[in-house]
């Protein structure tokens, strides 16, 4: 288990930190103490807040001493707590900026006085002890292997997302002028100085009267110094009346001036890795960056890169963007793919990729000799119970076949039971058809012991529409399960079969005498997929191995699925993967499955149940000849009840009566004298006339059946007067 630690504050870690807590389903620790290690910055060990600032951070590391689990630090300058945890940890490493001043690499600012360098040092020797090490970009990864020499496979690179429900192309406008935009602080390294020169010589070579450079960033205490310098370099150049410090602006108010930018430009000289100009990108802005650090890398080829060092070459990508309009459409167009490939939704993904691969490593390194430790559980499941049961009519008239009772308990409640049981407790339910059914019956799971997210669909989807339906949900590996389907199979298992392989998609493979009927899934020798048949005619069976409905997916596999459109994963998504090389795997297993969705099918699960030959989580098996009785039940002495059989509570047995098992009443039922039932199921509120014969029945909820009739391979409900001849009879 890891545990986040959140940090409250407006810099760029904490949004790092607030992002990832919004969107992981993990436990999480919050804390303002990173906002009171940035106050504390420049002063001295006898400054008057200092003994606080020590009672503060002890009270931290305490706290964190006693999470359980594996601890997830935000951010670098966290790293003075990582050196005393007693727990393994991950560190988020952002940039090494400090660092280069700690080692005087960097000119771009005074160096730290005695008591900072004493906790930067701190900091980076942190870095260095963490178990692994996140990095928001591959340059800031280069100089923790070159500048710390932290090993590089212990280096993970996950880059930082953008809020694209925020920052998009809006009509608003906050200034009525055309303007350049600047995003950054005044330190030196973002290099505004450098712009400033550049965009004097643009200015001086005429054409862009009325052109101003707006630059928004706050230009508090820290930055003080900053400002004064900023200022004289202004003067210097005579552009007092073209530079326009809006200084601190709201989040929401940021795609506006982005929006209305002709241009945005970042020359800095290091960066970690660079909101701004992916914000700006995906608020339909061209962007102008500088050639080094991580920003090429963010931008790709969706911007114009230049020299920071070269002020004619600032100067002259401006006039590029300002007079080619081509020019300027193309960027804005690539510019809006670039950005759009990075989400927080993403972050989080690769970032419980990260634990999961910890927690592999640390249970792997502790297992006892010869032992080899299963990965973990899946985090998260989808459960498709979005179709309407339309070969269970009409059991399903008014009634999910999902949530169809199995042993007088919800065909649902079963499968969340097993999936709880390998340790799955985040389960999405893809729903459709009489939504308002499972929500009522289930709220957000904790009667069940899970914690239950609903996907529902405005129109029929499809399978892989449903989970796409549902990716908001999702993070890193997941299962999918089709929810008419009833298995033993071991996700543990596939889940080291699935990552063994490197699979981006692993198919549960079942074998079946008749496969005409499903869909035919062919490996080679090393399970490979390498064909899916649908239904094949008896002339085309090349195998009897059959999709089992249940999967093991990546969710960058979603990113082929179309939003909002039905979209099905054995005809669609699946053969296109083929196409594309991605590595899809069949894992084959010879445990208990059936697929519940006709009436034959229903009464063999429940009878299957009942005669142990399969074995549900929610519900202990019978032996032989039991028989189960719930509260309140009233049997009639002369009655004859030969097991196993499950009757619910409140029914009334009378005189006479022989039942013979496998047999399942519900609750409420009422049967009448002399009546006989062999293999059958009732639902809640039947009413068995005197003499009435049953066998290989099922027979729906308040059901009424008259004396002395006889039903044999039937299924009757009450509110319909269809009679349905069962297909798939029980046998032995």
């Amino acid at each position: 288990m890891v545990t986040l630690v959140v940090t409250k504050g407006l810099g760029s870690m904490d949004l790092y930190a607030e992002k990832l807590a919004e969107k992981l389903d993990v436990p999480k620790a919050y804390t303002d103490i990173y906002q009171r290690i940035a106050e504390r910055f420049n002063t001295s060990w006898f400054s008057p807040g200092a003994l606080r600032a020590i009672r503060e951070d002890w009270h931290f590391l305490r706290m964190l001493n006693r999470l359980d689990g594996i601890i997830h630090l935000p951010n670098q300058h966290l790293g003075r707590y990582g050196l005393f945890l007693k727990v393994p940890y991950i560190i988020t490493v952002h940039d090494l900026i400090r660092y280069f001043d700690l080692k005087g690499y960097s000119t771009f600012i005074h160096q730290p006085n005695l008591r900072d360098r004493f906790y930067l040092s701190r900091d980076y020797r942190g870095v260095k002890k963490a178990t692994r090490v996140i990095a928001v970009s591959q340059a800031t990864k280069h100089d923790l292997v070159q500048h710390l020499g932290v090993p590089e496979e212990r280096i993970s690179v996950v880059y930082e997302g953008i809020d694209h429900g925020l920052f998009q192309p809006t009509p608003r406008r906050l200034v009525d002028y055309p303007y350049l935009l600047f995003v950054g602080s005044e330190h030196p390294r973002k290099n505004f100085a450098g712009l400033l020169k550049g965009f004097s010589k643009l200015k001086s070579q005429g054409g862009f009267k009325d052109l101003k450079l707006v630059k928004v960033g706050r230009a508090g205490r820290p930055e003080a110094e900053f400002r004064k310098h900023t200022l004289q370099v202004i003067n210097e150049l005579g552009l007092s009346n073209e530079i326009v410090f809006a200084d601190y602006v709201a989040r929401e108010d940021l795609p506006a001036y982005y929006s209305g930018a002709e241009c945005f430009i970042l020359p800095s000289f290091c960066e970690g890795f660079g909101f701004p100009p992916l914000e700006a990108m995906a608020c339909g802005c061209p962007v102008i960056v500088s050639n080094v650090a991580s920003l090429p890398e963010i931008v790709g080829e969706a911007a114009i890169k230049v020299n920071p060092h070269d002020t004619d070459g600032i100067a002259s990508a401006l006039r590029m963007v300002l007079t080619d309009k081509h020019l300027k459409r193309e960027l804005v167009s690539k510019g809006l793919e670039q950005a759009a490939q990075f989400s927080w939704e993403k972050t989080a993904r690769e970032t419980l990729k990260v634990y999961e691969g910890v927690e592999r490593s640390l249970s792997t390194k502790y297992a006892p000799a010869g032992v080899i430790e299963r990965p973990r559980p899946l985090l998260k499941a989808v459960i498709l119970v979005g179709g309407e049961g339309m070969r269970l009519r009409p059991l399903t008239y008014g009634m999910p076949k999902s949530m169809m009772p199995v042993l007088n308990r919800p065909f649902l409640e079963h499968t969340i039971a097993y999936l709880k049981d390998y340790g799955v407790k985040n389960i999405i339910l893809a729903l459709s058809h009489l939504p308002e059914v499972f929500q009522n019956y289930f709220g957000d799971g904790s009667n069940s012991g899970v914690q239950l997210n609903y996907a529902a669909e405005d129109k029929p989807l499809g399978t892989a529409g449903a989970v796409k339906n549902a990716e908001r949900y999702l993070g890193s590996t997941f299962v999918v399960l089709n929810g008419d389907i009833f298995t033993d199979l071991d996700i543990a298992d596939m889940l080291a079969f699935h990552r063994g392989k490197g699979a981006k998609v692993t198919i549960a493979l079942t074998w079946v005498d008749n496969p005409c009927a499903f869909g035919v899934v062919e490996t080679d020798s090393d399970g490979r997929v390498r064909h899916f048949i649908e239904k094949p005619s008896p002339a085309r069976v090349t195998t009897n191995w059959i999709n089992a409905g249940i999967y093991l997916l990546e969710p960058e596999v979603l990113e082929h699925v179309p939003t909002n459109a039905r979209y099905m994963f054995e005809k669609g998504l699946f053969p296109l993967l083929l196409e594309l090389g991605e590595p899809v795997y069949g894992y084959p297993f010879s445990g208990y499955w059936l697929d519940m969705g006709m009436p034959g099918k229903y009464l063999c699960l429940n009878c299957d149940l009942l005669l142990s030959k399969a074995k549900s989580a929610l519900i202990e098996g019978l032996s032989r000849d039991e028989v189960c009785c719930d509260k309140d039940v009233i049997i009639h002495p002369s009655a004859e009840i030969v097991g196993p059989a499950v009757i619910g509570s409140k029914c009334r047995i009378d005189q006479k009566t022989y039942i013979k098992g496998p047999v399942v009443i519900g609750p409420d039922c009422c049967i009448g004298e002399s009546a006989s039932i062999e293999v059958a199921v009732l639902w809640r509120g039947v009413n068995i006339g005197a003499g009435v014969s049953l066998k290989q029945c099922i027979l729906g909820a308040n059901t009424k059946i008259k004396d002395n009739s006889q039903v044999i391979n039937r299924v009757v409900t009450s509110g319909h007067t269809r009679v349905v001849q069962i297909k798939d009879t029980y046998s032995w």
